[in-house]
């Protein structure tokens, strides 16, 4: 099972928003870069709005198969 870090202002819409449409996902959302840490470990998929992500954020995120990034 797929496990998605979203990282970005509303992230509870987007969390809303994908357990709808992906029952099976499990889904942690956060406003904040300072409270991602205890979810990085188990995070294959991050959903993230830019500017703020580090370095040793995603050094954290042994699991991390994926990252999207809100913006372009």
């Amino acid at each position: 099972m797929n496990f998605v870090l979203i990282i970005a202002p509303e992230a509870g819409w987007y969390e809303q928003f994908l357990r709808e449409r992906f029952p099976e996902l499990r889904v942690a959302a956060v406003e904040d870069y300072a409270d991602a840490a205890p979810f990085a470990a188990d995070a294959e998929i991050l959903m993230v709005l830019l500017p703020g992500l580090t370095r040793e954020l995603v050094e954290q995120m042994p699991k991390l198969r994926w990252m999207q990034a809100f913006t372009s």
